[in-house]
This record gives C-alpha cells, sequence and structure tokens, in this order.
C-alpha cells in the first residue's frame, strides 16, 4: 500500500525524537520514519526499503513542512524524496550513530539468523558490515522427499539484520524409457 512508515505512514503532526529501525516495503510515499510528515525534526532512521514505486526516503517519501535534525545510515537511500539535505535529513556512519547516548539498543546490535520450519536454527550477532562464508549455515531439518536451500547464501558485507530461510523443494525423480 502507500504511505509506509517506520514511526508513521501519514503524520500531519509532528514527529520528534524518533528512532526506526526498520524493514519496509510499499507504493507511494515510503519512509524510514514517515512515509509522509509535515513535520520531522530530531530522528534517527536505519531503515532497509525493499520496494516502493514513487518517493522514497530513509527519513521521509515526502516532507511536506518543516524537517530538521534528522539522520540515517544507509548506502542505498536517500533522506526525503530521493534527496539528502544538510541540516534537514544527513547520512550518517553506523560508527558515528553507535556513538549517540541516546540510541536505542537494538540499533548497536546486528543479527543473522537462520529459520528452518519457523523456528531458529541458528543465530549470531555480527559488526556491520561483516561477511561469512557457508561455514555459518546450519543444516536444515531433513523433511522426507524433499531437500532443502537457503533463500540466500550470499552473505558478504551484511549491514542490517537478516534472516535467512530454509525453502523445501521435492525431489522429481524420473526414469529414462524408450
Amino acid at each position: 500500500g502507500d504511505y509506509v512508515g517506520g514511526v508513521a505512514g501519514l503524520s500531519i503532526s509532528s514527529i520528534r525524537q524518533s528512532y526506526a529501525k526498520c524493514t519496509l516495503s510499499g507504493g507511494k510515499y515510503v519512509g524510514g520514519i514517515a512515509g509522509s510528515g509535515s513535520r520531522i525534526t530530531g530522528c534517527y532512521a536505519m531503515p532497509r526499503i525493499t520496494a516502493y514505486t514513487q518517493l522514497g526516503g530513509a527519513i521521509a517519501g515526502e516532507a511536506t513542512g518543516t524537517c530538521s535534525g534528522n539522520y540515517l545510515v544507509s548506502d542505498t537511500l536517500a533522506g526525503v524524496e530521493r534527496i539528502s539535505y544538510s541540516g534537514q535529513a544527513e547520512p550518517l556512519t553506523y560508527e558515528a550513530l553507535c556513538a549517540i547516548s541516546s540510541l536505542p539498543e537494538n540499533f548497536r546490535r546486528l543479527t543473522l539468523t537462520f529459520v528452518a520450519d519457523g523456528d531458529i536454527r541458528s543465530q549470531q550477532d555480527f559488526a556491520y558490515g561483516a561477511s561469512f562464508g557457508s561455514e555459518v549455515f546450519p543444516r536444515a531439518p531433513y523433511h522426507s522427499g524433499n531437500y532443502s536451500v537457503w533463500d540466500q547464501t550470499d552473505l558478504t558485507d551484511l549491514r542490517f539484520d537478516t534472516v535467512v530461510t530454509a525453502v523445501y523443494h521435492p525431489y522429481v525423480t524420473t526414469l529414462s524409457s524408450d
């Protein structure tokens, strides 16, 4: 849908001193703090936006009023309406974000999680930008008549909480004949 945000989808009031670490997707107006907001000040966002069609940003998809003192951590997103503005919506390094004393603890922790059959099979914290090889993949539970694959295999340069899920496929057995 439209108007998707980590704090508010659509806000005609003030959003102040808020934090958002989230994964979002939507149509128009998708933002880490607000999809569309009129007054956004003193906010910090570390979003992963997987899809949007128009007006997306790490702070807001659209800002219709005052936007000041907001900071974002993203290698792929700009602040508001695909543009970062000095004093309004500025990029920040992850290290600088973690130095903020009022930062919620879940921002300081990045987690790699492997899930099979809805259960956590393995979980570990990692540093921002870490990479992992095949040795971290646990064995997925056996399902008779099926084989499993993990839905992600490239675990390089991770910069956000990552969940890898086991996907099961039935074996297809055939015999050739004349």
